[in-house]
């Protein structure tokens, strides 16, 4: 069940008191129903059942001209509804991932400057005669995400980094969506281990021998996993065939 925030100072908002109470129970139907991304598919069957009331098109959004753009008829988005629930949306950020793809989906965020673009809005009478069937729409170019290619600090970290991706290939299943989240994890990797690339297989050998999906901390114990007198390059020619 998605849960969401909600402003308890709204009952002192003159422009809420002031809407008639029918419109004020539809306005907080569409807060509840409307998509992560603030999206609202326009259908009035099921609150003018539950509010027992009848919705026209055009007396909705005039009373609701501030906090709705529609940008059809069948799809309203609602104004204020990202920087309420998510202040900035963050594209590293896997819960805004989801939001982020929706809106470029719709040709509503701007990949250069990682930030939300705000559809153009048609006045309720242009929707009702028709008017975006009647004119060529102006379709956005939809820009995809840019491709980040993963920085190894060198190339042994390179080699130590294929192990633990082919080990989540393998075992898991599993591949980076994105070179910003993979460059993350190994970022993550290289701070576990302090920036050695001894501690780093350790690490590695440790997720692995036990079968965990993430990497974490040694165990004191498992700080000497590496055979007394082996080298990290000894471990890397065995991991690749002999070849470093």
């Amino acid at each position: 069940m998605s849960k969401r925030y909600t402003d308890s100072r709204k009952w002192q908002k003159s422009w809420l008191i002031e809407l008639p109470n029918n419109i004020k129970l539809l306005w907080f139907y569409i807060l509840d129903t409307c998509s992560i991304a603030g999206i609202w598919d326009v259908s009035f069957v099921i609150p003018q059942a539950l509010f027992n009331c009848k919705y026209q098109y055009a007396d909705v959004l005039t009373a609701l001209k501030k906090q709705i753009i529609p940008m059809s008829k069948n799809k309203w988005f609602v104004t204020d509804f990202i920087t309420f629930q998510y202040k900035r949306l963050n594209p590293m950020s896997p819960p805004h991932k989801a939001v982020i793809d929706e809106l470029d989906a719709l040709g509503l965020w701007d990949w250069d400057k990682r930030e939300l673009v705000l559809p153009g809005e048609k006045t309720p009478l242009e929707l009702l005669a028709g008017e975006m069937i009647k004119t060529e729409p102006v379709m956005r170019e939809r820009r995809s995400a840019p491709v980040i290619e993963v920085v190894y600090p060198d190339e042994d970290w390179r080699e130590i980094w294929k192990r633990w991706i082919d080990y989540k290939q393998s075992q898991w299943k599993f591949k980076y969506s994105s070179g910003q989240y993979e460059q993350t994890a190994l970022e993550q990797l290289i701070n576990l281990a302090g920036g050695k690339h001894k501690t780093a297989i350790k690490i590695i050998d440790q997720s692995i021998t036990r079968g965990w999906k993430g990497l974490f901390a040694l165990d004191e114990k498992n700080k000497n996993v590496l055979q007394k007198g082996q080298t990290t390059d000894d471990t890397l020619k065995e991991w690749h065939g002999g070849e470093v």
